[in-house]
């Protein structure tokens, strides 16, 4: 969008990566596990995943849909964008930068590469 303002202006994108569905628990555990990798330590494994259904959360009245799956087509016509990165890598870069700049507890380190 940045690259080409003309074909991004007053128009909304679905972004993400076809590829890179997963459930919330599946992203409840893939974060936990890039947690325990980024830091060094195991610990993060073995933080409790709390399961709720959406309307206990939210109340009654809640609403959701059962699967969410980017569709890209209109940010690949319009601006020429493909999705290049994986869930997972993403979250890799998105979580080492947070634990570098403000969220790294005493004495927790990222891991060496």
């Amino acid at each position: 969008m940045l690259d080409n303002p003309k074909g991004a202006q007053n128009h909304v994108f679905n972004v993400g990566n076809r590829g890179g569905e997963v459930t919330m628990k599946e992203l409840a555990l893939m974060m936990r596990e890039l947690a325990a990798e980024i830091t060094g330590k195991d610990a993060f494994l073995e933080h409790p995943i709390e399961e709720i259904t959406g309307e206990k959360f939210y109340g009654d009245g809640y609403e959701d849909c059962d699967r969410r799956v980017p569709d890209v087509s209109k940010a690949e016509a319009r601006l020429g964008w493909k999705p290049k990165t994986s869930l997972r890598e993403t979250l890799r870069v998105t979580m080492t930068h947070y634990f570098e700049q403000y969220g790294r507890p005493a004495g927790l380190h990222p891991a060496q590469p």
